[in-house]
């Protein structure tokens, strides 16, 4: 790619700036201590406060005075080893903010995956319209997650993916905080599916009128610059909804209505299916991680199958639809 990518040490007083949407070929990680590493740490009472209250009672104040700075030598400790992971990609484009890190895969775990989300959140409590945040075990992984499939893509191109990496069980998390809510959907080493609630209500899903909806995806691609409304409107929203309710296009304006206020946007694509293969949405990954969606659909499945699509541009809306195709009889 042809840039220089400089690495972030946090916890230091110097900090380093990132060029938009690049994808760094390397990155500085701070050497963990030995406090850091669960097997040889000094071992804290369970017992809490009753714990450090008996060590008072044996040694007095002197006693009491060393199990605070321990406790507060691991607090720092672990902190410096959260955030010295590898920074895959950092960008702040028209108040949407992404963070991707790649962390060692023995690291990855609900309660790190957690905490490194809850810390991303308090150093970007205001000025963001959409906050999101990736925890990935490998670059490559990232790369074709973060990527999408390109454009032009037809059923017998992506199968072909498909089958080279589609069957990938890899551990990855991903962070949404958007209209004050924000949570954390993860799949971790033993391709459990789960979810973390850290503010609010969950960002992935909604209700309307009585139907249930689950984002699949979301994107944020570049408008080119013949289209902005203003400097604010610097991306273009790009969304894949799984749903059960039937797709009308009463349907699909009413969650591009709800959607494009929720993210607070004038550009916005909606794409809903009644499953999760958006085969040939440019957007998306060769298959959802955060989804058991079982064997892939086949050709003429896919193909009799609808896919829903409703767009906001420049204030107007619209909607089609793909797929429904019927096989003939003899065929």
């Amino acid at each position: 790619m042809g840039q220089t990518t400089k690495s972030r040490r946090f916890c230091t007083n110097s900090f380093t700036l990132f060029s938009m949407e690049v994808i760094p070929a390397f990155s500085t990680t701070l050497r963990r201590t030995d406090l850091c590493n669960e097997n040889r740490a000094p071992k804290i009472s369970t017992n809490g406060f009753r714990g450090i209250v008996g060590q008072r009672s044996r040694s007095g104040k002197l006693g009491l005075l060393c199990q605070l700075s321990l406790l507060v030598v691991l607090h720092i400790c672990c902190a410096t080893e959260l955030h010295s992971d590898q920074i895959f990609l950092d960008s702040k484009v028209g108040g949407v903010i992404r963070r991707a890190v790649v962390i060692p895969e023995d690291q990855f775990t609900v309660g790190s995956v957690e905490e490194r989300s809850k810390l991303f959140l308090q150093e970007h409590r205001e000025g963001f319209r959409v906050l999101m945040f990736y925890v990935f075990v490998s670059e490559e992984q990232a790369g074709r997650y973060l990527s999408g499939k390109g454009t032009d893509i037809s059923y017998e191109s992506w199968f072909h993916d498909y089958q080279l990496y589609g069957h990938e069980q890899y551990p990855i998390a991903e962070m949404l905080a958007v209209g004050g809510s924000g949570s954390v959907r993860y799949r971790n080493r033993d391709a459990k599916i789960g979810r973390l609630i850290l503010k609010g209500e969950d960002p992935y899903r909604f209700r309307i009128n009585q139907a249930d909806f689950e984002l699949v995806n979301l994107a944020f691609p570049a408008i080119p610059d013949v289209y902005k409304d203003g400097p604010n409107e610097l991306v273009n929203v790009v969304v894949s909804v799984k749903t059960g309710a039937a797709l009308t296009k009463a349907t699909g304006l009413a969650v591009l209505n709800f959607l494009s206020k929720k993210f607070n946007t004038r550009d916005m694509m909606v794409s809903l299916r009644n499953d999760a293969w958006f085969i040939e949405d440019d957007e998306t990954p060769i298959v959802s991680p955060f989804f058991n969606s079982g064997s892939p659909l086949g050709k003429e499945q896919y193909y009799e199958s609808i896919t829903l699509r409703c767009s906001l541009w420049g204030g107007k809306r619209s909607c089609m639809t793909s797929g429904g195709f019927k096989p003939q009889v003899g065929q």
